[in-house]
């Protein structure tokens, strides 16, 4: 019997000492920064006072005790029970973290009966962790070494079958790893929560399926000490993986950018190949993979993501190169002539065939650049940015007079920035390019599209998102373009003769934004068999909206993800209210935006789960909507504007509300008072206010919360900016 111990004793052992490296891993950058004050205390008390892991501590607390798992499904969860990762890099704290609010927290002992720690090591085994689990919860059992996996899991669900029961699993490394532990984790009450430690960002978004994510707060000590001493660029860069080598020297183009769009960097990649298919995972989109390669770029340290605030058919916002590698990516690009960067703002420049460059980008300002017919026919990329007009000493030469695009034969992606075109031509031969693939008008002013473009004919992604400034005018020719996957339409824009856009033949669209049922055919879109995201817009028109709401209610809408814009849509007729109670239904919305008289909402129950934004502007909600409202499970932006809710008085009840990030108030002339319990909107970061005149002050426990950093307030008429 004593034999038959030794492998587990050694497995313990082993796991032990992982779990005191990992200690001595998070206090050497304390060791390194204090080393002359000498400190004499225990590594982990040190670092719990110089860094100051109380703020972590209350926010996760916070959401522990908040009754946020109350309100999550079970389907929300793979084993059941609410999990809450605690997301941070080596060295940040978050295992110390973990070990604070499990054995040292006096409130969180206090509710759960059971309380058990569990290391997952990179090479794990079921049957130990189990054992360990076993071990915490019952004690030790010598019969457990010759149990198997279907014994172990019997007796510890007979054991915590009716204990609430708090767990860490600590440093789950991989998608995988979860996976596996899912697999064979024992049924939990309902009651008891999981918090994981992970030091991989996107390992953390999948195992809470979007729900609270814990990242450990930044380090000033430790972010000065990164700041000074920058990864070595050359170094990170030889160790990328070949597929990821490309895709960060590709970021050399957007140098001046301080965000850059994952979803166009997304397109860019997939035109130029980057995206290697034999890398994908099964079932995975391209902005799926765009966004694990800027995963493990960010690991890298080499690129920063900002996450979007409520995520739908993207999880990131933007991304951008972090600060000191540019010069690198510069000079890498330009050495492996896969990229050439050129600043009129400076000096003329002329490019000859010694360049050879295959991408190009171009700065406009007061000089000029000749580039030989030679070097313009291998050419595939050109981007032409309006860069820093501070830097520009006199009026910027026009693109149309120093480049001839019938030069540039192979020109698959064409990318103009920021350029205003009014009263001047576009470059000669732009709709010659038989090749591109890529054309972006973006933050442009562009007065008109000339029919030409239908000459475009392998045309996949084509943006005409021009600024707000006029309304540009529109060719009824898109319809030809049929090889689109991805059109922008203009937020504004007007038609030939005022006919109505005709789309139903472009039948490989993925992407449909700012379509405008005043302007374009509604009853187009049940054409458009591929569609995966629709931006819709519809401006009071009953039957527009009948067929926006049919449409998101076909199977084809299965992996349909949209936005909706219902503008001057009252519902005081039946007829009207039933289309509405119907768009509610919809599962393909995700963002609403509603400008109308609704009175009355349906009931919770009647209203889509998939719902993550809502907007609502004069819609006269009395005060039996908000608990409707605060049931939504997904909602993470609410803004009630003009009268949208005219009751005097709103409350938000314990547990409403679980996913709110953030809450407007704005011109609600009717509202008094504002009643939130303890445990409303347990993750809300920014609350807005302003002219609710009636309005005199703020609950408590919101007021409580900015002051711990975990609430913004803005309400200028009370001077809180």
């Amino acid at each position: 019997m004593r034999y038959a111990l030794i492998p587990f004793a050694l497995r313990k052992i082993k796991s032990d000492i992982a779990s005191i490296i990992k200690e001595i891993e998070e206090a050497v950058p304390v060791a390194d920064s204090f080393e002359n004050q000498g400190p004499t205390r225990s590594s982990r008390a040190v670092y719990s006072s110089l860094f100051g892991l109380k703020e972590d501590q209350k926010r996760v607390r916070q959401v522990i005790l908040s009754g946020t798992g109350s309100n999550i499904p079970e389907s929300s969860s793979q084993i059941g029970v609410p999990v809450i990762p605690i997301c941070g890099a080596v060295g940040s704290g978050k295992t110390t973290l973990a070990k604070r609010i499990l054995y040292e927290d006096p409130i969180v002992t206090k509710e759960f009966n059971t309380r058990i720690w569990v290391n997952v090591s990179e090479k794990f085994e079921i049957r130990d962790i189990l054992r360990q689990v076993l071990v915490s919860c019952h004690g030790w059992m010598k019969h457990m070494f010759y149990s198997s996996e279907e014994q172990l899991l019997e007796r510890i669900e007979e054991r915590l079958k009716s204990q609430r029961t708090l767990i860490v699993l600590d440093d789950i490394r991989s998608i995988e790893a979860w996976e596996t532990v899912c697999k064979t984790f024992p049924k939990l009450d309902k009651r008891s929560i999981v918090l994981v430690t992970t030091r991989v960002g996107y390992v953390a978004e999948y195992i809470c399926r979007n729900e609270f994510v814990h990242t450990m707060t930044p380090l000033n000590e430790e972010a000065l000490f990164r700041e000074a001493l920058p990864p070595r660029a050359d170094t990170v860069y030889n160790e990328l993986p070949d597929h990821l080598k490309p895709c960060f020297v590709y970021l050399g183009h957007f140098l001046e950018d301080q965000e850059i769009d994952p979803e166009k960097l997304s397109h860019l990649w997939m035109i130029e190949g980057l995206l290697s298919t034999g890398e994908s995972a099964r079932g995975e989109s391209t902005m799926e993979m765009t966004e694990r390669y800027l995963r493990e770029l960010t690991l890298k340290g080499i690129v920063k993501v900002q996450a979007e605030e409520v995520p739908t058919t993207k999880k990131f916002k933007a991304c951008c190169i972090v600060q000191g590698i540019e010069n690198f990516c510069v000079s890498n690009c330009e050495q492996k002539r896969f990229l050439k960067i050129i600043d009129l703002r400076e000096k003329d420049y002329s490019l000859s065939s010694i360049d050879e460059p295959r991408r190009l980008v171009i700065y406009l300002g007061n000089h000029r650049v000749d580039i030989e017919p030679k070097v313009a026919k291998i050419i595939r990329s050109l981007r032409v940015v309006l860069g820093n007009m501070q830097q520009i000493e006199n009026e910027f030469i026009w693109p149309n007079e120093m480049l001839n695009l019938e030069e540039f034969r192979v020109l698959r992606i064409l990318d103009f920035n920021g350029i205003d075109f009014r009263g001047q031509k576009l470059p000669t031969g732009i709709f010659n390019l038989e090749l591109l693939r890529y054309l972006s008008f973006k933050g442009c002013v562009l007065e008109e599209l000339p029919s030409s473009i239908s000459k475009l004919s392998y045309m996949q992604v084509l943006d005409l998102r021009v600024k707000e400034l006029i309304e540009i005018k529109i060719p009824n020719v898109l319809g030809n373009m049929r090889r689109l996957n991805h059109l922008y339409l203009p937020l504004k824009f007007v038609t030939q003769n005022g006919k109505k856009l005709g789309l139903n033949s472009l039948t490989e669209l993925a992407t449909l934004e700012n379509f405008n049922t005043r302007l374009c055919k509604a009853d187009d879109i049940f054409k458009l068999l591929k569609l995966r995201y629709l931006g819709a817009k519809v401006e009071g028109d009953f039957d527009d909206l009948v067929s926006i709401t049919n449409y998101m209610k076909t199977t084809l809408s299965n992996f349909l993800h949209s936005t909706v814009d219902v503008i001057d849509f009252d519902c005081y007729a039946e007829e009207r209210h039933s289309v509405l109670r119907e768009l509610f239904q919809c599962q393909a919305a995700r963002i609403l935006r509603f400008k109308g008289h609704i009175g009355r909402l349906p009931s919770s129950d009647e209203i889509s789960p998939s719902f993550t934004q809502l907007v609502l502007n004069k819609s006269h909600l009395n005060e039996s909507s908000m608990p409707t409202l605060e049931k939504l499970p997904n909602l993470g932006v609410l803004v009630l504007s003009d009268d949208a809710y005219i009751a005097k008085k709103i409350i938000f009840s314990d547990s409403g509300f679980p996913k709110l990030k953030r809450l407007e108030l704005l011109n609600l002339c009717f509202l008094e008072i504002f009643e939130v319990k303890n445990t409303a909107m347990p993750i809300l970061c920014s609350l807005e206010i302003r002219n609710c005149e009636k309005l005199e002050s703020l609950p408590d426990c919101l007021d409580i919360r900015a002051s711990n950093h975990f609430l913004s307030i803005i309400w200028p008429e009370k001077g809180r900016q």
